[in-house]
C-alpha cells in the first residue's frame, strides 16, 4: 500500500528551463506589478490606519456594505504569493516590501491582538459583530496564509508571531465554553491556514481551533441568526436567502 504525504512548498526545487523561466517571470513581474496595485488602490496605506479615516476607496453596493472591508485579505494573499515566488529565489525588494507591511500591522495590532484594519481604523466598536458578511475571520485567514508561507521561505517569522497574536485572541473570543462565542467564519478559510500554523510550529491548540470552527458550523440554531437579531437584523432578510452561500 502506498501512503503519501504533504511536502512544504520551500522544500521543492524545480530545475528545468521552462518552469524556472516561468517562475523567474512570476517574482521579476508579477508579484511587483500585483504590489504596485496595491498601492495605487489604497490597500497599503490602510494598514496604517489613517486618521483622519479617508472616504471609501470601493462605495457601498446593493447589499449596503463596502467590499473594501475585504483589504486585509488582498494583502494577506499578496504575502503568500510573494512568499512562494521567494522560495524560487530569494529577492532583497520584495522582502523589504513584506517587512514594511509587517511593521505597519505590528504597529496597527491592538493590545489584546486583534488585527483587523477596517475595524480598527473604522468602527472598532463593531468588531465580531457580523462574521455573516464582513468576514473577520476569513481575512484573519488569508493574512496568516501569507505569513506562514513568507515563514516557510525565508525563516523570518516576526509577521508570523503578530498572527499568532491575532489567533490567541480569536482562540480566546470564539469556542463553545461559557462567555466564548460560538460563532465560525462567513467565509471557511481560516481553518485551512490554523492547519497549516499547526504544521509549522506544531501547537495542537490550532488544530483544536479548525476542529470547532469545522464542527460548529451549521448547528442550530444558527449563529448567524444569533449575530444577526443582536445587531437588531431579521435573519430572514439576508440577502443571500440561505446559508448555503456561507
Amino acid at each position: 500500500m502506498r501512503h503519501y504525504h504533504s511536502v512544504k512548498f520551500s522544500d521543492v526545487e524545480m530545475t528545468s528551463a521552462f518552469w524556472r523561466e516561468r517562475l523567474d517571470c512570476i517574482l521579476t513581474r508579477t508579484i511587483p506589478s500585483q504590489y504596485k496595485m496595491l498601492e495605487d488602490h489604497g490597500i497599503l496605506n490602510s494598514l496604517t490606519l489613517p486618521k483622519p479615516v479617508p472616504p471609501l476607496t470601493i462605495p457601498e453596493n446593493r447589499h449596503g456594505f463596502s467590499t473594501q472591508i475585504f483589504w486585509d485579505s488582498d494583502v494577506g494573499k499578496w504575502i503568500e504569493a510573494a512568499s512562494y515566488a521567494l522560495s524560487f529565489r530569494r529577492d532583497e525588494e520584495t522582502e523589504a516590501r513584506i517587512e514594511t507591511i509587517t511593521d505597519d500591522l505590528e504597529a496597527a495590532q491592538d493590545e489584546d491582538g486583534y488585527l483587523n484594519c477596517w475595524y480598527l481604523g473604522r468602527e472598532p466598536e463593531n468588531r465580531w459583530t457580523n462574521l455573516r458578511d464582513n468576514h473577520e475571520l476569513y481575512c484573519a485567514g488569508h493574512m496568516l496564509e501569507g505569513a506562514v508561507a513568507y515563514y516557510h521561505a525565508t525563516g523570518r517569522d516576526r509577521l508570523l508571531s503578530i498572527m499568532e497574536r491575532y489567533i490567541a485572541h480569536i482562540a480566546q473570543e470564539f469556542g463553545p465554553n461559557e462567555g466564548q462565542r460560538r460563532g465560525y467564519p462567513g467565509h471557511q478559510e481560516i481553518e485551512i491556514a490554523l492547519i497549516r500554523l499547526y504544521h509549522a510550529r506544531g501547537d495542537t491548540g490550532h488544530l483544536d481551533l479548525a476542529r470547532y470552527f469545522i464542527d460548529e458550523r451549521g448547528r442550530a440554531p444558527h449563529y448567524f441568526d444569533i449575530e444577526a437579531k443582536a445587531r437588531g437584523e431579521e435573519p430572514s432578510a439576508f440577502w443571500a436567502r440561505t446559508y448555503e452561500y456561507n
